[in-house]
């Protein structure tokens, strides 16, 4: 379950987000980009509860905008997703990537440079499994 966390649980998302920095950054630098997230309104940070978790296991950093143009209403780009390493292969970055296609059903949604080729994958994944 996707729970929206961006001014909540900041130690959590710390942690879950250390896994997507580069190993030379800084922890100044790591807070530095954290408060960036936080700081700016199109931004959400939504944590990931299993089902079978009462933890949270996994992060997602998204940028929202909407009214991109005429033919796109809404646009989601996917800056920064990550899960514990005991979790990494049971699909559940794909079921992060679901729940938030769930939650924006209209909006188009990519990857960042950092997340394109993974999102991608996720995106035909999904494709294929609800035809469309």
């Amino acid at each position: 379950m996707l729970i929206r966390s961006k001014n909540k649980n900041e130690k959590i998302v710390w942690g879950l987000l250390s896994y997507t920095f580069d190993d030379s950054m800084t922890s100044a630098e790591q807070h530095e980009v954290i408060e960036s997230i936080k700081e700016n309104p199109n931004y959400e940070i939504f944590l990931y509860k299993g089902e079978d978790s009462d933890n949270y296991i996994g992060v997602m950093v998204v940028e929202i905008n909407k009214n991109v143009s005429e033919e796109i209403e809404m646009a989601i780009s996917i800056h920064r997703a990550a899960l514990l390493p005991s979790y990494r292969t049971e699909g559940l970055g794909y079921q992060m990537y679901v729940e938030l296609r769930d939650l924006y059903p209209e909006a188009s949604i990519q990857g960042s440079i950092l997340m394109s080729e993974i999102v991608k994958n996720w995106s035909i994944r999904y494709r294929e499994e609800n035809q469309e």
